[in-house]
């Protein structure tokens, strides 16, 4: 505690009676400015009754606004404090409660009791209560019992006031300041003083409670405010899998359903026998692990039809040790995936149409061997050993034909999304033998490096197969004609990288940004859509794909990541 003078010797007896109170007590010989003449004491308009909790007109903005509301919960028990402590002694003249706003330079009552409560104003500017900021600025109880200073300061009751104490609450971080006055024959004795103090950390516990509550009450209202907003289906489950709420967005939909909301409350996702499977590993997984889990595209059968859901899933850890609780956000994606199958559909067939030339002179050639064994077999008497041979290379050719075939249907039909383990090294090998005559007519060099033994990749082959043939149809336009690709497959721990390089010339650098944005394109015949597609498809996989111009402008790698199928799993 400062005990302040005003430079004379302080009163042994006050020191040793709050020193046995228990305050450390540090004298100071600080003397306030004294006010101006005629600025002592309240007018009659600002005068300020007893128990009003009223802000002054204006502060409704102010950084005290929230505390005032958040202690306005709590009067009753503020108002019993301060009355414990006008109880103390009959000399008590006030005790009070205000909010500290240094950017004013001031004090805001919030409530005095006492037989000179009414004096005081709605303000207490510290030009006027100067005690006021120096227990604001040393973060320390202030005491000053000199009747040289109190009268000038406080208009309390004249030269009657002995005594003003000010506590600023709390200590660190100071917002709030309980301030004591009594008059010459009121003084408390150490034991007053004593239960004083217990007085005051009881106000700060008080208060620390009260703004905890408003914290609490302002985060559970922006958290409902979220919820009510979102538009997405949100839903709270326990570490059982059992859902605990759900938002305004997904009540609409399962009303929408047809769905009684308090039928889905309580189930176990884990157990319900209607949940897709998806969406019991995607909770199982969310469980087990600290990281956010994400499944780009999970079909769900509903009483209007099967909707299509991009969901992700994130752990929320409360206590340490507690067992953790699931957001769930899904997002209705029902039309846009329709509009992304037809668009892969679409730019399957591109692709088709982009080898169509070489797919038909890898038909042809097999065509006219048939004819002319045909012939052969028609027109000259063939020995039964020559008749044989010509059977055998018919039958040779038909199955390179069926084989042609089913590779370009298998590429042209609707890719299924069942992901399930696949060679990767197949994949690509399956790419390059429905584009090699294609790359073979435009002169384009291809150079594989694929290790001998590759885990698999948990994928669906077909889309893979899109994506790589897109790739390698790009770098074939961009060379124009002639070059080299190459084609390396690397292990990176529990994932995978296909790397596509080409010699073609560099992809211009504002270009580079938005090389995988819908319908960006820089070929006045492309789509724009092929490589945003790509990328879709990736991420569905669980995977990434970047770009990049190589040094000294010697061609673009595409670097494709995907995981191996144990992860995946």
């Amino acid at each position: 505690m400062l005990l302040i003078s005003s430079g004379k010797t302080h009163s042994p007896r006050i020191r040793s009676v709050l020193e046995k109170a228990g305050f450390r007590v540090q004298p100071s010989a600080w003397k306030p400015p004294l006010p101006k003449k005629g600025a002592i004491g309240p007018s009659t308009d600002s005068v300020r009754a007893v128990r009003t909790g009223k802000l002054p007109p204006g502060w409704e903005g102010s950084s005290i606004a929230q505390l005032h509301r958040d202690a306005a919960s709590r009067r009753r028990s503020i108002s019993a404090i301060l009355k414990a402590c006008v109880g103390l002694s009959p000399g008590v003249q006030l005790a009070g409660l205000a909010f500290y706003d240094s950017s004013r330079s001031t004090c805001a009552m919030f409530q005095c009791l006492g037989a000179q409560a009414a004096r005081l104003p709605d303000r207490l500017p510290w030009s006027r209560y100067p005690l006021l900021r120096v227990a604001y600025e040393k973060q320390t109880a202030v005491y000053s019992s000199d009747p040289s200073l109190l009268p000038q300061i406080y208009p309390l009751a004249g030269k009657d006031c002995g005594g003003f104490l000010a506590f600023p609450l709390p200590l660190k971080g100071t917002h709030s300041v309980l301030f004591f006055a009594h008059n010459r024959a009121g003084a408390l004795d150490a034991r007053g003083y004593a239960i004083l103090l217990s007085l005051v950390h009881a106000m700060e516990t008080l208060l620390e409670n009260s703004i905890l509550r408003g914290q609490l009450a302002i985060s559970e209202a922006r958290y409902r405010s979220i919820l009510t907003a979102a538009p997405f289906l949100i839903g709270f489950l326990d570490s059982g899998g059992t859902i605990l709420e759900v938002n305004p967005k997904a009540i609409r939909e399962l009303r929408r359903q047809g769905i009684s909301v308090r039928k889905v409350i309580g189930v176990n996702l884990l157990k319900h026998p209607a949940t897709p499977e998806e969406i019991r590993e995607l909770i199982v997984e969310a469980l087990q692990t600290t990281d956010a889990v994400n499944r780009e595209k999970i079909s769900v059968s509903l009483p209007r039809g099967t909707e299509v859901f991009r969901v992700h899933a994130f752990p929320l850890r409360g206590r340490s040790g507690s067992a953790p609780e699931l957001l769930v956000i899904g997002e209705m994606i029902t039309h846009y995936q329709q509009v992304m199958d037809e668009a892969e559909r679409t730019e399957r067939l591109a692709a088709i149409g982009g080898v169509a030339a070489s797919l038909a002179h890898e038909i042809n050639n097999p065509l006219q061997a048939l004819r002319s064994h045909l012939e052969l077999i028609r027109s000259y008497p063939l020995s039964d050993e020559e008749r044989e041979q010509s059977f055998g290379i018919l039958e040779r050719e038909v199955e390179r034909l069926d084989e042609t075939t089913r590779r370009v249907l298998g590429f042209a039909r609707p890719a299924p999304d069942i992901l399930q383990p696949v060679s990767l090294t197949g994949i690509l090998e399956q790419t390059l033998a429905l584009s090699q005559n294609y790359l073979r007519n435009q002169r384009v060099e291809i150079v594989t490096d694929f290790p001998p033994s590759l885990p698999p990749v948990q994928a669906a082959a077909g889309q893979l197969i899109q994506v790589f043939l897109n790739i390698i149809l790009n770098g074939v336009h961009a060379m124009q004609g002639k070059g080299r690709l190459e084609i390396r497959i690397r292990s990176r721990g529990d994932r995978a990288e296909i790397s596509f390089t080409n010699d073609g010339p560099p992809i211009p650098s504002e270009s580079l940004p938005r090389i995988f944005d819908p319908f960006f394109t820089t070929r006045a015949e492309g789509t724009g859509l092929g490589l945003s597609i790509s990328h879709a498809i990736l991420q569905r996989h669980h995977g990434a794909i970047q770009v990049a111009n190589l040094p000294h402008r010697k061609g673009v790698v595409f670097t494709i990541d995907l995981p191996f199928a144990a992860r995946s799993a």
